[in-house]
């Protein structure tokens, strides 16, 4: 009797095992499926800028009145303690680079935040170019720092590339292409996005009057 108790769990296991793991290739299909789905989304949704609307864009920034009301931001700011090094993870290669105290440090230990920054700018068509961060990718590129790429209808092939990119840098043009008048500072505190109107044609490319 025991024995047969024995050989019936063995069974009932044994399905059940293969039930749950069923269930567990289907979620991750699901998973998969669902995020296809939504790059397909954004792929369609995608703007690709054109450098006569960014232009035109800027002009209206220029000359609209600067906002009132604006946030001093918070008075304290607790500064984290600096780690010691940090291991970057290529997104292109998969290859793992130790960073200390060195050249680049601070972008990769902020690169998880910059890389949400990024992801609100994908719709624009601009993307992040980390290369110069992996120690097997730079050789593919001259710069030593961080780059955004813009797609720019009038260019054709030719993709836009601007370098030395920051945290404020992705920030601005968040806040500039989607309509803002005011930039957000590292403690919350508000500026007219008027003030940045340099750094903006720097980072786009465009320049006007």
């Amino acid at each position: 009797m025991q024995k047969l108790m024995s050989f019936i769990l063995c069974i009932i296991a044994f399905f059940s095992r293969g039930v749950l793991q069923a269930e567990s290739k289907n979620q991750k299909n699901k998973e998969t499926s669902g995020k296809k789905q939504k790059e397909k989304k954004m792929e369609e949704m995608k703007i690709i800028l054109s450098r006569s609307e960014i232009a035109e864009k800027l002009k209206e920034l220029k000359k609209k009145p600067l906002p009132k009301n604006l946030s001093i931001g918070a008075e304290c700011y607790e500064i984290a303690q600096k780690p010691e090094r940090v291991e970057y993870v290529c997104p292109v290669c998969g290859n793992k680079t130790l960073y200390t105290n060195s050249l680049n440090f601070d972008l990769v230990e902020q690169i998880s935040y910059l890389r949400a920054l990024s992801e609100t700018l994908k719709k624009y068509g601009i993307t992040l170019d980390e290369r110069a961060l992996c120690k097997n990718c730079q050789k593919q590129v001259s710069e030593k720092s961080l780059c955004i790429m813009i797609p720019y209808q009038e260019d054709g092939q030719n993709i836009y590339r601007r370098c030395e990119i920051n945290e404020t840098d992705l920030v601005l043009l968040k806040e500039f292409l989607s309509g803002k008048d005011k930039h957000q500072g590292f403690t919350d505190e508000e500026t007219p996005l008027a003030e940045y109107i340099e750094r903006l044609q720097v980072l786009l490319g465009v320049k006007v009057k």
